[in-house]
């Protein structure tokens, strides 16, 4: 999508997008546009301003009774609450989407729902239950979507750093950022090179770090 390979110019063109489904009354194709914005705000690293987009993207969606825009809007916003501190609370969202990510056999959002939830389990300080739902989420993630799976490789390095495991953080991000410069990721190879500099520099290796 847009939001994915065009980080850039995605808010521009989703809230274009929000505009005209709001003049339509479609509350489906408003509830789409609030994610995509979103998730547009989201990668840009506007944590703020994508939370509020999916806030009201899930409220859409439960307004027009879609549940698959209410999956990915719960989805994405438990990942984005993660990433600000706000466990608890993307805990209930991701529950929920996975709920409805497996009802609708949405493989690649119950991936996202799965590796957010190891993410806060290590962040917690649970990191063998955050293994295993990590594992899983790659799994799931090669049945569905190369993206996703970079997007879980990726975590699973985050979740292996938070938990201290340096070597197999490294490998993860290793991982992630090979497979996105194949699919021409932008901001996953940003993410991943910028993560895989932390990690050389919490096991000593300056000269690797100023490399990444």
């Amino acid at each position: 999508s847009t939001a994915f390979l065009n980080p850039s110019a995605a808010p521009r063109l989703f809230e274009q997008s929000v505009s005209v489904s709001r003049e339509a009354n479609d509350g489906a194709f408003v509830a789409d546009a609030l994610n995509g914005l979103g998730i547009s705000h989201y990668l840009a690293g506007n944590y703020r301003s994508a939370t509020t987009s999916l806030l009201e993207g899930v409220a859409s969606s439960r307004e027009s009774g879609n549940a698959a825009t209410l999956t990915i809007g719960l989805a994405v916003l438990g990942y984005c609450l993660a990433l600000q501190g706000r466990l608890a609370r993307a805990q209930t969202c991701l529950r929920e989407s996975l709920v409805t990510a497996r009802r609708l056999r949405d493989r690649v959002f119950e991936a996202q729902s799965l590796f957010s939830l190891g993410l806060i389990d290590a962040l917690r300080g649970e990191p063998t239950r955050a293994e295993a739902l990590l594992e899983e989420s790659i799994d799931i993630a090669r049945e569905s979507s190369p993206l996703m799976v970079a997007f879980a490789l990726l975590t699973h390095g985050l979740a292996r750093y938070v938990a201290g495991d340096v070597e197999g953080s490294q490998v993860r991000l290793e991982e992630a950022l090979a497979l996105a410069r194949t699919m021409a990721l932008p901001w996953v190879t940003s993410w991943s090179l910028a993560s895989l500099g932390n990690v050389a520099l919490m096991s000593g290796k300056l000269a690797e770090a100023r490399q990444q």
